[in-house]
Protein backbone atom coordinates (compact mmCIF):
# COMPACT_ATOMS: atom_id res chain seq x y z
CA UNK A 1 0.00 0.00 0.00
CA UNK A 2 1.17 3.32 -0.69
CA UNK A 3 0.29 6.86 1.02
CA UNK A 4 -2.09 7.64 -2.28
CA UNK A 5 -3.86 4.59 -1.81
CA UNK A 6 -5.48 5.47 1.70
CA UNK A 7 -7.94 7.82 -0.17
CA UNK A 8 -9.06 4.42 -1.43
CA UNK A 9 -9.96 2.30 1.19
CA UNK A 10 -13.75 1.36 1.58
CA UNK A 11 -14.48 0.30 5.44
CA UNK A 12 -18.17 -1.92 5.55
CA UNK A 13 -19.62 -1.91 8.72
CA UNK A 14 -22.74 -3.54 9.79
CA UNK A 15 -25.02 -5.38 7.15
CA UNK A 16 -28.87 -4.96 6.68
CA UNK A 17 -30.83 -7.77 4.91
CA UNK A 18 -34.36 -7.66 4.32
CA UNK A 19 -36.06 -9.69 1.13
CA UNK A 20 -33.87 -8.87 -1.45
CA UNK A 21 -32.40 -5.24 -0.08
CA UNK A 22 -28.84 -5.89 1.20
CA UNK A 23 -27.77 -2.79 3.08
CA UNK A 24 -24.48 -1.98 5.13
CA UNK A 25 -22.83 1.28 6.14
CA UNK A 26 -19.79 2.15 4.36
CA UNK A 27 -16.86 4.67 5.96
CA UNK A 28 -13.71 6.04 3.79
CA UNK A 29 -11.44 8.85 4.75
CA UNK A 30 -11.83 12.79 3.51
CA UNK A 31 -8.33 13.46 3.00
CA UNK A 32 -8.95 17.26 2.37
CA UNK A 33 -11.03 17.22 5.55
CA UNK A 34 -8.86 14.87 8.01
CA UNK A 35 -12.33 13.48 8.68
CA UNK A 36 -14.17 10.38 7.56
CA UNK A 37 -17.15 10.57 5.17
CA UNK A 38 -19.96 7.21 5.20
CA UNK A 39 -23.35 6.49 3.70
CA UNK A 40 -25.02 3.50 2.85
CA UNK A 41 -24.77 1.46 -0.24
CA UNK A 42 -27.16 -1.14 -1.59
CA UNK A 43 -25.29 -4.50 -2.84
CA UNK A 44 -27.91 -5.93 -5.17
CA UNK A 45 -27.14 -9.77 -5.56
CA UNK A 46 -26.56 -9.25 -8.89
CA UNK A 47 -24.52 -6.10 -10.22
CA UNK A 48 -21.98 -3.65 -8.56
CA UNK A 49 -22.71 -2.09 -5.38
CA UNK A 50 -25.17 1.49 -5.53
CA UNK A 51 -24.67 4.51 -3.05
CA UNK A 52 -28.50 4.20 -1.13
CA UNK A 53 -27.18 7.75 0.41
CA UNK A 54 -24.98 10.45 0.09
CA UNK A 55 -21.74 10.07 1.89
CA UNK A 56 -21.90 12.46 4.31
CA UNK A 57 -19.34 14.11 6.80
CA UNK A 58 -19.78 13.07 9.99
Amino acid sequence: MRPQDVALLRVPGSVSLRGDLLLTDVARPDLESDSYRGGLVRVPTDGEPQDWTYMTQE
